[in-house]
């Protein structure tokens, strides 16, 4: 019975010891200059700490289940929390059918507002507090320049055009430049800020579900299908990265060399070099 008893707990220490380094990540991220804190952010901080203190020092093996627990419940709960990032005040959501509802005053009310285009809608991004951008079935790109009050067709949108797929997400480096992302290596992408949308294309054709930013090269990355992930420099050039994983990735985000890739079957991929390596997390 004790034994039953001992086991039920042995992830205590462990998880003790992950709570001390999130409150030295947390006390580290408070002295960084305030143009790094406030990109990174105190999730990346203790990631980093993690996996510092992980690979430099031989942790005793009754820490194991603990960090273990850490790394599968608690990392990905941050990680979702990471993604969350948007004024509490002004949001926006969007969803299947052409869904767009919005708030002016963190969530106490919501407003539906009309979509231009009856399709459902899969990525958005703000620019700012005004101009915004979201993408969906059909190829098609609604712009808003008022918050999200009111959106227009900016591309695509034609229901009727079966050979034509979705785009899932949309990133911008700039006011001006920006890419979305789809099935089959489908890109598009403006350098005039949405006005104007040229279609280009992966190295591979496999659905990219995901387009992110890194904010301090400038460089675009895209992931999706099997694991598969790309990165685009300066240029605009696209070439494809040594897998890390095998199942499909579904969100990336970064703070400076940091980075977080998540996807199916718990995939969690993490890099401190801006994507020159990546590993997985158990």
């Amino acid at each position: 019975m004790a034994s039953t008893s001992t086991n039920r707990f042995a992830f205590l220490p462990g998880l003790v010891f992950t709570i001390v380094v999130a409150a030295l990540a947390r006390l580290a991220h408070g002295l960084l200059p305030k143009e790094i804190a406030d990109p990174v952010g105190e999730v990346i901080v203790a990631v980093v700490l993690g996996l510092v203190v992980g690979n430099a020092f031989r942790l005793p093996p009754f820490l194991a289940p603990g960090i273990k627990f850490s790394f599968q419940t608690i990392l990905r709960l941050a990680i979702v929390l990471l993604g969350a990032r948007f004024s509490f005040q002004q949001v926006v959501a969007i969803g299947a059918d052409g869904s767009i509802i919005r708030t002016t005053d963190g969530g106490a009310h919501w407003q539906s507002v009309k979509s231009p285009k009856n399709v459902s809608l899969f990525g958005i991004i703000f620019l700012d507090k005004n101009i915004g951008f979201t993408v969906g079935e059909f190829s098609t790109i609604l712009a808003t320049t008022d918050g999200g009050q009111n959106w227009t067709l900016a591309y695509g949108g034609n229901t009727g055009d079966f050979t034509v797929g979705p785009y899932f997400s949309i990133a911008f480096t700039d006011p001006q430049h920006g890419i979305a992302c789809g099935l089959a290596g489908d890109l598009l992408a403006t350098a005039d800020g949405g006005k104007t949308w040229k279609v280009q294309k992966l190295p591979d054709t496999v659905a990219a579900y995901i387009v992110s930013e890194d904010s301090a090269s400038k460089k675009l990355w895209a992931a999706g299908a099997g694991g598969r992930m790309f990165i685009a420099d300066q240029s605009g050039q696209w070439k494809s990265i040594d897998r890390t994983a095998f199942h499909d990735i579904t969100d990336l985000t970064f703070a400076g060399n940091l980075g977080v890739a998540v996807g199916l079957n718990g995939t969690i991929l993490l890099t401190n070099n801006a994507g020159e390596q990546w590993q997985a997390v158990q």
